[in-house]
């Protein structure tokens, strides 16, 4: 009887039962009666602050009384505008419908309570045995893609997919849910987390620009956790229990790029369709909802037109929504129909029509970091037949060719107007792509008589062979640079365990063993000059010793290697030394590297040390506070980039800072700056050029929800404000003159720009690119004026 009477009451319904606890909170069943007839629903209650623990980190983190109520203020606007969007996706079948929202602020203490009245439906963790054969997971499959269908032409991503936000109504519908108040909830606690672990795509997690293939991933994964056995990827088979360690090294994996395994059930074909949808890379996924969702409906033999799918997402409703979509631009179209198209020829698309796709939408204010697009693919021209009439006249051409060439010669060619007519030659034909070496074509009467051996190519001469897990890297000179996916040991990389480099190798190319995350033993030769950039990035290496022969180590080189704790420098080494597992250069006056499986909270930058280069502490998650001696007078591009600072000093020798430095700090509060500094300053923790012209960065979880530009800056910097997520309201001086790029990207929660000055002073000033959304953002506080 206790627990009936703390639940909770919404006016006119009779609470009947607890439902369910989530992250947000608790869901009720509700019911009431109408003349006879019982009407039930769901009640979602959210009580914020979730607890009085998320208060006094704020307190904690410089916050006082007033701004904390204006934080948690902030967050009920964003559940009240989610809700309102809501209203807007009623009558879509597999989207949950939601119909009321009340708040009432509570009494004797500081926070809200919010309630969502929806509709009644079964969660899919509690109706299982509903889903056991392969055609009933593909028809979720499908009414999933109609609904991530609707998010698109709403430019909404979800962004937590999940068995737990899936729900199965009484009609047998499979409905999606939780558009984003758990989320929005979630971060009222002073963090940022988007999304579940479990179900996240790579790129969310790794802290990367993610558009809609995020949610292919994440339902992708739904589908094969359904088909195996209720195992996500690299988890143990039943029947053995997962442990916490099974959970960790799991995502480790699945993070880190691994291939997935086929998932145990399922026909070959279903088996495929997921695992595309669960590519590591966003660009091998499916483009799109209505692209994944014609080979889920080819496997029933069923051709459906795309336009039903934007045709129902046109007309139907929800329940949650990310702040991401209270941003998207009133122009915005909806996605264009696709039209009607079987499976089978969907499938024979080419690249190039894959590519001419509309490009999803990111979140608002979200760019990659890419000052050149990617092009498209151009089509390739049709393949012409050869009959045997056509084989016929090369038979003929080639034996014409042979008598030429035995013919004795009445005069020797000119060997300079052969290299002429070859360049001339070579003016009319294609030009080779980068990768491609041209093949020069010497005169007729320089072709010997017999083809001398090759000369092994000085840069190249290198080859490899992989046995029992050993992969031996053998040959002269440098092995050839990769990009991510490229080394031809690619696809058996999970076998690679070992590597051993032979003497004679002098250089390990870009991305050369990039994700061997099953490599942990590594033997170096004293000939190796150089270890390129991401060379080692993702491997399993605990420890790796550097030849006292290498002198270039490019950036990143060991870059996520998550187990790596120590580095050691051969003693002799001309470049490099090691101090405690840390890589310097020779006089210690750069830190180049510190390794991410220190784990380390704190860490003091011995004396000495002039530099902190470029990513030297890129992706150290525990590293929460760090020491520079006064000397340090740069820190380079990306050294702190996703690390766990939380408050960084900046010695006043610092004159430079590089591009990137802070981004994705995600517990970045603070940057101090000493007061004798002659080219820093901080105020309240924002950095600033020492004339205050120009803004350098505002750190990520200030916990502000809105910042006003002091006036008198003329500049707003590259990445200024990159990725602030819970920034939402930002006034801009009218003494702006330029904005950088991307100033304002990955800003999730931002809604609110005003410019102080006038439209006409607002249109001459230079706004950099990856800021488009905040052009179509901006309000005006001054006049109105042409």
């Amino acid at each position: 009887m206790a627990e009936r009477e703390s639940f909770p009451v919404y006016p006119g319904w009779e609470t009947v039962r607890k439902i369910d606890n989530g992250s947000f909170g608790a869901v009720y069943e509700i019911r009431r009666e109408l003349f006879g007839v019982i009407e039930k629903a769901a009640l979602k209650h959210i009580s914020i602050p979730q607890n009085e623990n998320d208060v006094e980190e704020l307190y904690s983190c410089g916050y006082d009384e007033a701004s904390v109520k204006s934080h948690y203020e902030s967050y009920l606007a964003d559940i009240v505008r989610e809700y309102q969007l809501m209203s807007e996706m009623k009558g879509h079948t597999n989207v949950v419908y939601c119909d009321d929202i009340r708040c009432s602020e509570k009494k004797g203490s500081l926070g809200w309570d919010v309630y969502i009245k929806m509709e009644l439906l079964t969660p899919l963790m509690k109706a299982l045995d509903q889903v056991t054969e392969e055609k009933q997971i593909i028809r979720l499959g499908k009414e999933l893609c109609g609904a991530l269908s609707l998010c698109r032409s709403r430019n909404i991503i979800h962004r937590d997919i999940k068995p737990q936000n899936i729900f199965l109504s009484r009609d047998g519908d499979f409905k999606l849910g939780d558009f984003g108040i758990a989320k929005t909830v979630e971060k009222t606690a002073g963090g940022t987390k988007i999304g579940t672990y479990s179900y996240m795509a790579p790129e969310v997690y790794n802290n990367q620009p993610y558009g809609h293939e995020a949610d292919i991933y994440s339902l992708g994964l739904v589908l094969y956790w359904l088909l195996n056995d209720r195992r996500l990827p690299f988890f143990p088979a039943p029947p053995a229990v997962p442990k916490a360690s099974d959970m960790d090294q799991a995502r480790f994996r699945r993070f880190r790029g691994d291939p997935l395994p086929p998932p145990a059930h399922g026909s070959d074909e279903l088996k495929k369709i997921v695992l595309k949808a669960c590519a590591f890379d966003p660009k091998d996924r499916y483009g799109s909802a209505e692209e994944m969702l014609r080979d889920l409906e080819g496997l029933n033999g069923v051709s459906r037109d795309a336009a039903d799918v934007q045709g129902n997402a046109a007309a139907e409703p929800e329940e949650e929504v990310t702040i991401s979509a209270l941003k998207a631009s009133p122009e915005q179209k909806e996605a264009p129909a696709v039209g009607a198209v079987r499976a089978e020829a969907v499938r024979e698309e080419s690249d190039a029509e894959k590519a001419a796709e509309e490009e999803p939408t990111v979140s608002a204010f979200t760019r990659e970091k890419s000052a050149v697009p990617e092009q498209s693919p151009a089509p390739a021209p049709p393949k012409k037949k050869t009959g045997r009439w056509a084989a016929l006249l090369l038979g003929i051409a080639a034996a014409l060719l042979m008598v030429f060439l035995l013919l004795p010669k009445g005069k020797p060619a000119d060997p300079e107007r052969a290299v002429e007519e070859s360049a001339q030659t070579a003016a009319t034909t294609e030009t080779p792509t980068p990768t491609e070496r041209p093949t020069e074509t010497p005169a007729v009467s320089e072709i010997p008589a017999e083809t001398p051996e090759p000369t092994p190519l000085a840069e190249e001469a290198w080859d490899w062979k992989l046995e029992d897990g050993v992969l031996t890297i053998s040959g002269t000179g440098n092995m050839a640079d990769f990009t991510q996916s490229d080394p031809p040991w690619w696809n058996e990389r999970e076998a690679v365990k070992e590597l051993v480099v032979k003497e004679g190798i002098t250089g390990i190319g870009d991305y050369a063993f990039y994700q061997c995350s099953s490599l942990n033993t590594v033997t170096l030769p004293d000939s190796l000059v150089r270890i390129g950039a991401h060379s080692f990035g993702y491997t399993g290496l605990s420890a790796i010793t550097i030849p006292r022969s290498v002198t270039d180590i490019g950036n990143y080189a060991f870059g996520q290697c998550f187990l790596l704790s120590m580095i050691t420098v051969s003693d002799d080494n001309p470049s490099y030394c090691s101090v405690d597992g840390v890589i310097f250069d020779k006089d210690r006056k750069t830190l180049v590297c510190y390794p991410w499986g220190k784990r380390e909270a704190h860490y003091d930058v011995p004396e000495g040390v002039t530099c902190i280069g470029d990513g030297a502490f890129y992706y150290c998650p525990d590293l929460r506070t760090i020491a520079l001696p006064e000397g340090v007078t740069s820190i380079g591009s990306a050294a702190f980039m996703s690390s766990g600072l939380n408050t960084i000093s900046l010695p006043a020798s610092v004159t430079s800072i590089g591009a990137d430095a802070f981004d994705y700090c995600i517990k970045l509060v603070i940057i101090e700056v000493s007061e004798n500094n002659p080219n820093y300053c901080s105020l309240d923790g924002v950095l600033f050029s020492k004339d205050r012209k120009t803004l350098i960065r505002y750190p990520e979880m200030k916990g502000r929800t809105s910042y006003d530009v002091p006036e008198g800056v003329t500049c707003i910097g590259d990445g200024a404000f990159y990725y602030c997520p819970v920034l939402r309201t930002i006034t801009l001086p009218k003494s702006v003159t330029s904005i950088g790029s991307y100033a304002f990207s990955m800003c999730e929660s931002l809604q609110e720009v005003y410019f102080s000055g006038t439209s006409k002073q607002w249109t001459q000033i230079k706004i950099e690119t990856g800021n488009e959304e905040l052009i179509n953002t901006v309000s005006f506080l001054g006049s109105r004026e042409s």
